[in-house]
């Protein structure tokens, strides 16, 4: 392809940034952490489908499963892809190279790559075919978690392949209320109780 010097998940991707919550911050069922860990710590490949609205706090999840386990993420498609045109490539590459005792591998925006070429978006048959996306779900060599707003456009049979789907709903007021907080903590300020619940009520905030 005319590409110089190694090619690798660190030519591909970009590093994680800080996770800036602990895990059990954000609004998801014990139940579905427990199993989120189990997957990271069992050394086996595995596909986690994070999902729901933009703002709902999955790239933030990941960067906190990530650090929770002691591993760093990195993001697919957020580095410098050095003329990489097909994304498959890159996943591929990334894939290849990421070590899975210490690192795991976020696929964020990802519809493009698990829409069979439905998508409006996408136009006709510009997507990977659905026996390409089944075939790279189906024996996993190391964990990815993808990121994606909407499953409408992605084949029941793609579905069932993820180990683990995660919805991200928009948030409650509760939810307002613990990000509130968090912030403040960040900040090193003490906000009064009533103060973060009137705040909480008033601004419609996500975790983004």
């Amino acid at each position: 392809a005319g590409l110089s010097g190694a090619l690798n998940h660190q030519r591909l991707c970009a590093r994680s940034a800080p996770a800036r919550h602990r895990l059990e911050d954000h609004p998801v069922r014990k139940g579905v952490l427990e199993a989120a860990r189990a997957l990271l710590d069992s050394g086996a490949g595995a596909n986690i489908l994070l999902y729901g609205p933009p703002g709902t706090g999955k790239t933030e999840f990941a960067r906190s499963l990530a650090a929770d386990r002691g591993k760093t993420a990195w993001f697919l498609g957020e580095g410098d892809e050095s003329g990489v045109k097909d994304r498959r490539a890159a996943l591929a590459l990334s894939v290849a190279s990421i070590d899975p005792a210490t690192e795991i591998l976020v696929v964020d925006e990802a519809e493009s790559l698990l829409s069979a070429g439905e998508a409006v978006f996408l136009g006709p048959r510009n997507g990977p075919s659905k026996s390409w996306i089944n075939g790279f779900l189906e024996a996993p060599s190391r964990v990815i978690v993808w990121i994606v707003n909407w499953t409408r456009y992605m084949d029941e049979s793609v579905l069932r392949r993820f180990a683990l789907p995660v919805r991200f709903e928009r948030f409650g007021d509760a939810d307002r209320e613990r990000a509130w907080k968090a912030v403040a903590k960040d900040a090193g300020l003490e906000l009064d109780a009533a103060l973060v619940k009137q705040l909480a009520l008033d601004y419609e905030i996500s975790a983004g």
